[in-house]
């Protein structure tokens, strides 16, 4: 889960599932979109 400043909420990350998976269930990246849409950023 993010923060959008956008849409001012909470919304669930949506992987793409290409990458690494960690037990079975995959990391989000940058660019992954949101439930809302939003990309991520990476701050790194």
């Amino acid at each position: 889960v993010t923060f959008c400043p956008k849409c001012k909420g909470k919304f669930p990350i949506k992987p793409d599932g290409a990458g690494a998976k960690h037990k079975g269930r995959p990391y989000a990246y940058d660019n992954d979109l949101t439930a809302c849409g939003a990309k991520l950023i990476s701050s790194i």
